[in-house]
Order: structure tokens, then C-alpha cells, then sequence
């Protein structure tokens, strides 16, 4: 089983325009005044694969910043998108074998946070795993 830890400081190892803090969703911790948070959240997913020889994970990525961060915030969520769907796979990651990553939908999309100012992208993934 994927470990959220492993996935989550995975993403931390990315090179992206902005810089986040990164931690387990679903619930994000208080934003303070320039903060931008990354959100790894377990989500649910088709299950097992006939005769249970793989399982899906299904996660999601959330990346939330000011709304004038617009532009960097979405160049940042196609650099985790594209880090994620064209890893070198199947392979080793996060603690157990992964054999494909698929968006769960569409590309990341913008949502409006809140009302203080904040939005977010937010993309849905499928890892297929080897059990």
C-alpha cells in the first residue's frame, strides 16, 4: 500500500515556481499570510484488479496560494501533473511496486478557496499498485 508520508515527501522533492508546504490531507493546517500549502489526500478509487493482482490508489493534489499567484500556481500544478503521469514506471515509489499512474478526470483545475483571496488547483490521480 502507498504510504502518504512517502508520496507526500516526494512531491516536496519537486522542483516547482513556488515554494509549498507539503503535508497529508485532507484537512490543511491554519494559512498564514503568504502561505502556500501543497495537500496530498487519499481518495477513493475502482478498487482491485480481476483476481486481485493489483489494487488502484486513488489520491488527490491540491495547491493552494493567493489568487495573484494565479500563473505560477497553475505552472505548478502541470509540473506535479506531469512529474506524476510520465515517471520512469513501473518502479518502486512509496513504499511498494507501481506499475501506472493515470489522472482520475482532467488536468488540475482552479477552484476559489476561500474568501480571503486564495485558489486552488486541484488534479486527481489513479496509481495502479502491485499487490
Amino acid at each position: 500500500m502507498i504510504g502518504l508520508d512517502a508520496l507526500v515527501t516526494w512531491h516536496k522533492g519537486l522542483a516547482l515556481p513556488i515554494e509549498f508546504g507539503w503535508f497529508v490531507g485532507p484537512r490543511a493546517r491554519e494559512f498564514g499570510q503568504g502561505d502556500n500549502v501543497g495537500l496530498v489526500t487519499p481518495t477513493t478509487s475502482p478498487g482491485s484488479d480481476l483476481e486481485d493482482i493489483g489494487d488502484w490508489f486513488g489520491f488527490q493534489v491540491r495547491l493552494t496560494g493567493r489568487e495573484y499567484q494565479n500563473a505560477a500556481l497553475y505552472e505548478s500544478a502541470m509540473t506535479v501533473d506531469t512529474a506524476l503521469r510520465y515517471l520512469g514506471l513501473p518502479a518502486t515509489l512509496w513504499g511498494t511496486w507501481i506499475r501506472a499512474i493515470i489522472r482520475a478526470g482532467g488536468p488540475p483545475d482552479v477552484v476559489q478557496d476561500d474568501e480571503h483571496d486564495r485558489i486552488s488547483f486541484v488534479g486527481n490521480y489513479l496509481a495502479h499498485e502491485l499487490i
